[in-house]
């Protein structure tokens, strides 16, 4: 091969590179991909009226922590968490004593907006309705040693009582969330922040939620188990954490 022909060969790879790097880098109109998810971290108040033929009951204020993962997606969002429960603290009527509830669980929703607004990242008040279900296990300890209302009652000792919780909720909500954040790792889009807050307000009722239960009285053990009816009022806050 001659120097002409090598001098024309090199020029024509030239040429072909320089063109498919003008068309790599010239393509400014690709999608950009944006953030749809968030941690989140909430807190929820709780007002138990759930009772049982038996009068064991399931009665009071109640709150539980909440760690999880939100998505947002136009108008949808749903989200997981896992659940810290504490109470409620007050007696369970018929053993007359002050008990003290702790647990865990597992609480999912998913909603839709319904303000009218292309999607709930918007930066502005939004609303609509969505559908909660949750799942908990406590257990009750009796904190303090009461007698009955009747005189002649023994003392009450080593109470103890277990729910499993499982319930649905239709519910209300209301967000402000800010536009999402593009995909990227300049520092403006690495930087931790607040997406915005999530609130949802409803009633909780039992699917299946039952218990169980035991104390010594005297000499002697008592157990007892069955179902709990009624419902829970529930307020939810939850914030959302972009990272």
């Amino acid at each position: 091969m001659n120097l002409k022909s090598k001098t024309s060969l090199v020029s024509w790879l030239v040429t072909l590179g320089l063109l498919f790097s003008s068309r790599a880098w010239g393509n400014t109109d690709a999608p950009l991909e944006y953030r749809h998810s968030a941690w989140s971290i909430g807190l929820t108040f709780k007002n138990h009226i759930l009772r049982s033929p038996q009068e064991n009951n399931f009665l009071g204020t109640a709150a539980a922590i909440q760690l999880g993962r939100t998505y947002v997606y136009h108008r949808w969002i749903a989200g997981l968490s896992l659940d810290v429960l504490t109470g409620p603290y007050e007696s369970p009527e018929r053993q007359n004593i002050v008990v003290d509830f702790t647990g865990t669980g597992a609480s999912g929703y998913i909603g839709y907006g319904l303000s009218g607004e292309p999607t709930l990242q918007s930066g502005t008040l939004d609303y609509g309705l969505i559908l909660n279900l949750g799942y908990g296990d406590m257990i009750g300890r009796s904190v303090s040693q009461r007698v009955r209302t009747s005189e002649d009652d023994e003392p009450v000792n080593n109470w103890v009582m277990r729910i499993n919780d499982f319930s649905i909720a239709p519910a209300i909500f209301v967000s402000w969330l800010k536009p999402a954040r593009p995909e990227g790792n300049s520092p403006e889009l690495l930087v931790t922040r607040i997406e915005g807050v999530f609130v949802h307000f409803g009633a909780l009722f039992p699917i299946q939620t039952k218990y169980k239960l035991q104390y010594d009285q005297g000499e002697s053990t008592f157990n007892d188990n069955g179902d709990l009816k009624g419902h829970t009022w529930f307020l939810a806050i939850t914030a959302l954490i972009g990272v």
